[in-house]
């Protein structure tokens, strides 16, 4: 699957590549590809900036080396490590595997009891220990070239789908003209620090005194990186311009007075059928924003709401407790 990516590189000379996951990042990483082919591929703009990819350790490494403000950590090789770190730092605490994502391999430990569980179940390792901060969860989608900050979203995590630590499925949107101007800068600090080349998923926690404590970036575009259109700001067309006579918009924060500055938005995708089939969130008018994952949601809608009527989960309920029971079992 790389050779077929590099050979397309090289045939078609693209003014971007852009990778979707992190395992393919990961992929092209730890392949024996050339130096050369692996920064064709990968959004970043040199050898200097692989640590940090798809590694909370090298990214936690950067922002200290940076001075970006981010939680305090420590790097965990195995369980008495992590003994003395939690001895050193307190409650509370969060554990992750370096390499994890999805909210996988990430615990809180907030007291002893808490840390005497991931002592016993935990075994990620390489790990990071990260001071647990407080405040509202960030969520931010950010395009990067050369290290340049060509455009970003803002947003605050309403609601995940299972805890926590796992993928959002309700976000409250900000035109970037309404929120503080020291994002702004601090979004580019990020991509000079990280080398930043491509799309980043940014996420910080915000306290009570007005501080962002910068925890993640995923070099990788979202399934939310688009969202910022239903409140006017077209992300595809100022990428397009940039690639195509690299005009940056001369003003990354703008407020567009026909849109609501704020706006909590769905991401469909993420919500079961039943949410979808009451209409929670107002999420039909978000349905059609990708046509060919609609026609997906709308089968499924279909296939849910037949099942419903049929009352077939109940009929396949009474058939388990009536059939007979197998030989040799109770």
């Amino acid at each position: 699957m790389v050779g077929h990516a590099i050979s397309a590189v090289r045939e078609n000379s693209y003014r971007a590549v852009v990778l979707c996951d992190d395992r393919t990042i990961n992929l092209v990483l730890d392949s024996d590809l050339p130096v050369e082919d692996k920064l064709a591929l990968l959004p970043v703009v040199s050898t200097g900036n692989f640590a940090h990819l798809s590694s909370k350790i090298g990214l936690s490494m950067i922002f200290e080396q940076c001075g970006i403000r981010s939680p305090d950590f420590s790097v965990i090789e195995n369980k008495r490590q992590l003994s003395d770190a939690v001895l050193k730092m307190g409650f509370p605490l969060i554990i992750k595997g370096d390499r994890s994502g999805g909210g996988k391999q990430t615990v809180d430990i907030l007291n002893e009891s808490d840390f005497k569980t991931v002592l016993t179940s935990f075994d990620f390792f390489p790990a990071i220990l990260q001071r647990k901060v407080a405040g509202e969860l960030i969520g931010i989608e950010a395009f990067y070239q050369d290290g340049e900050l060509i455009s970003f979203s803002y947003s605050e995590v309403l609601e995940t789908t299972e805890n926590e630590f796992s993928p959002s499925v309700l976000r409250h949107y900000h035109q970037t003209g309404s929120i503080d101007p020291s994002v702004q800068q601090e979004l580019e600090d990020i991509g000079r620090a990280l080398g930043a080349d491509g799309f980043a998923n940014i996420s910080c926690i915000l306290t009570e005194r007005n501080e962002r404590y910068y925890f993640e970036a995923d070099m990788r575009p979202t399934a939310w990186v688009a969202h910022s259109s239903y409140f006017g700001d077209a992300l595809p067309s100022k990428i397009r311009n940039f690639l195509m006579d690299g005009t940056r918009p001369a003003c990354l924060t703008t407020l567009d007075e026909r849109y609501p500055a704020t706006m909590n938005v769905p991401l469909f995708i993420r919500m079961k059928p039943w949410e979808i089939l009451i209409n929670r969130y107002s999420v039909w008018k978000y349905i059609y924003f990708d046509s060919a994952v609609g026609r997906i949601y709308r089968r499924s809608l279909t296939g849910f709401l037949r099942n419903a009527l049929t009352l077939k989960p109940v009929r396949k309920h009474v058939r388990d407790i009536l059939a007979p029971a197998a030989p040799g079992k109770a």
